[in-house]
């Protein structure tokens, strides 16, 4: 942890969608390694708890809807953790969520391209993030979005953590979408 770091809480705006197809722009960006561990450890509980390594960047984080169900606006507090403490706290834990995160820009809106790992291959999640509901209600969908998945309890990220993608199948299937490999 940088000495400069503070807990830090901010509004998240932002809409996922489930890709048609691999966004083309992967194959030239670097991505960045995340690992998440979600708590409480109980797969009946949708978890707002997270410990995350971004390559080597740590965090816990708890995110919580400003309003009822609707996912696309969360209250997120984020503590910055040393090594030891991240260590500390993930030793043993099941519920984890591996995948790739590529910083992309698709038709003129940043976009956060999540490729999952490990037992979740072959899901690939876009995240666009807004600065306000005025922006977040302009959004024109790009057409590589298949469906809009933001207020999905089964694929939200804490519930994902401990499943594979024959978990999910059905629930993907349901929205016209099939396992996508990058590269």
């Amino acid at each position: 942890m940088n000495v400069g770091q503070r807990p830090t809480s901010e509004l998240e705006l932002e809409l996922t969608f489930l890709p048609r197809s691999v966004p083309s722009q992967l194959g030239s960006r670097t991505a960045t390694r995340v690992v998440d561990y979600y708590f409480p450890a109980d797969p009946a509980i949708h978890p707002r708890l997270r410990i995350r390594a971004a390559d080597d960047t740590y965090s816990l984080t708890k995110k919580m809807p400003v309003e009822g169900a609707d996912s696309s606006a969360h209250l997120e507090s984020t503590i910055p953790l040393t090594t030891l403490e991240f260590d500390d706290l993930t030793r043993s834990w099941s519920r984890i969520v591996e995948k790739d995160r590529f910083a992309i820009t698709i038709d003129g809106y940043p976009c956060e391209v999540d490729v999952f790992r490990g037992s979740l291959s072959g899901l690939i999640l876009l995240d666009f993030e807004f600065e306000s509901e005025v922006a977040k209600n302009a959004f024109q969908v790009p057409t590589i979005c298949l469906a809009d998945v933001t207020n999905e309890p089964a694929i939200a990220g804490g519930k994902l953590a401990g499943l594979s993608y024959s978990d999910i199948a059905a629930t993907l299937a349901h929205y016209g979408y099939h396992s996508l490999k990058e590269g």
